[in-house]
């Protein structure tokens, strides 16, 4: 009895056994293993976090600010006052580079005398204006080019007669100078200049007064003309001061 209850014993056990054997291929595959799936690895600190790249060096160029970058051209309007232009108004130009400039300018004055002989004078010039800059700032050496026309008027009595004679003075003139201009942010202009006015080239036209034969031969009256005509002469021919006190103007 113990023998056979022994066999039974260990009969139960391989039974069990083979069982599981026969049934485990369709367990596994019924069973859906997940893929595996790459487990995310720890973020490394960046290199250039811990290790800081040099910051490259600016150029010269490349530090200024946008502010300063290169100026544009400018264009404007402008009066004067000095001497012997008189009051001015002209045209006004600056380039970008702030080394050279140039302008178009008309001028001019005319006074009265009431007294005994009565004169009537008066000045106009028309010229070009050119200016070189040295050093891209507000001075400047510069040349004026242009053409003047003097006008003279005078009043006497001669022989009883009250009579008008006129001289007319017409020449051409160049100008060295020097001066400063200032041109603000706001577009404000402000300058001023100093030099020497070289007239050449003078052309005389006398008109006399009457055509009476008996006033144009009168020993006075040919000493007055042959003196007008003579200081005309003069005059435009003559270096004179030129002297800007102020020149005020807008550019654009």
């Amino acid at each position: 009895m113990l023998h056979q209850n022994s066999r039974h014993t260990l009969a139960l056990p391989l039974f069990l056994a083979f069982t599981f054997f026969i049934n485990c291929p369709q367990s596994f595959a019924q069973t859906k293993i997940p893929p595996k799936t790459q487990e995310a690895s720890p973020t490394e600190p960046s290199t250039e976090a811990t290790n800081p790249q040099p910051e490259p060096k600016l150029t010269k160029e490349q530090q200024m600010p946008e502010t300063s970058a290169k100026e544009s051209s400018k264009y404007g309007l402008q009066i004067s006052g000095g001497f012997p232009t008189g009051y001015g108004l002209g045209l006004n130009y600056q380039d970008a580079s702030q080394m050279w400039g140039a302008g178009l300018e008309y001028s001019g004055f005319s006074v009265k005398q009431g007294t005994a002989p009565e004169l009537k004078a008066a000045l106009s010039q028309i010229k070009l204006h050119a200016r070189y800059h040295p050093w891209a700032g507000s001075f400047y050496t510069g040349l004026y080019l242009g053409s003047q026309t003097t006008t003279i008027e005078g009043t006497d009595v001669y022989l009883g007669q009250r009579l008008t004679a006129k001289v007319e003075i017409k020449n051409n003139f160049v100008t060295p100078h020097i001066g400063w201009q200032w041109i603000y942010e706001s577009g404000f202009m402000y300058g001023l200049e100093l030099g020497a006015q070289v007239n050449t080239g003078a052309k005389i036209d006398f008109t006399d007064p009457t055509s009476e034969a008996t006033i144009l031969n009168d020993a006075n009256y040919q000493a007055d003309r042959k003196k007008v005509e003579d200081e005309g002469k003069k005059f435009g021919s003559s270096t004179i001061p030129h002297i800007v006190l102020f020149r005020f103007g807008y550019m654009f």
